[in-house]
This record gives C-alpha cells, sequence and structure tokens, in this order.
C-alpha cells in the first residue's frame, strides 16, 4: 500500500518534468524528419542500394523516423532543446 502511494506520488511531482525531458520533439521537426527520413530512405534502398552509404542512409532513416513517431530526440535532450 504504501508502496503505491510513493509510486503515485513520484509520478506526480516528477511526472511533468519527465515528460518535458522525453517529449522534446514538436510537430514541424517530426514532419521535418519524417520528410528527411523518406528522402534518406528512399536513397538508400535505391540509388545506392547493397553498399556501405546505402545501408548508412537507412539506418540514419530509421533513427529519425523513430524519434519523429515518438517524438523524443536523445541528442535534444543532451543540448536541453525542446522544439515542443
Amino acid at each position: 500500500m504504501l508502496d503505491i502511494w510513493f509510486h503515485q506520488l513520484h509520478y506526480s511531482t516528477f511526472g511533468s518534468e519527465i515528460n518535458k525531458m522525453f517529449n522534446n520533439v514538436g510537430t514541424g521537426d517530426r514532419l521535418i524528419r519524417l520528410l528527411l527520413a523518406s528522402t534518406l530512405a528512399y536513397f538508400g534502398l535505391f540509388i545506392y542500394s547493397g553498399s556501405v552509404l546505402g545501408t548508412a542512409l537507412v539506418t540514419v532513416a530509421a533513427v529519425l523516423t523513430l524519434s519523429a513517431v515518438l517524438g523524443s530526440c536523445m541528442l535534444y535532450g543532451l543540448l536541453k532543446i525542446n522544439t515542443r
């Protein structure tokens, strides 16, 4: 019982700070990331397919897509940037 109360207190006290830390990518930034990711994925899969450059482009596209979908960028967190 005490454990549940402590968890609720901890979440209510620090929840908004945690949310700000993890959700730091705004809507415009998300759209730019998705557009850039689709362009890089196209070049990686069709233009440079089978090469190291193609693999790198697809990897960067996957990271950009993931950060756009989740709304969180680790680099932004380290630099304390928030576009939200």
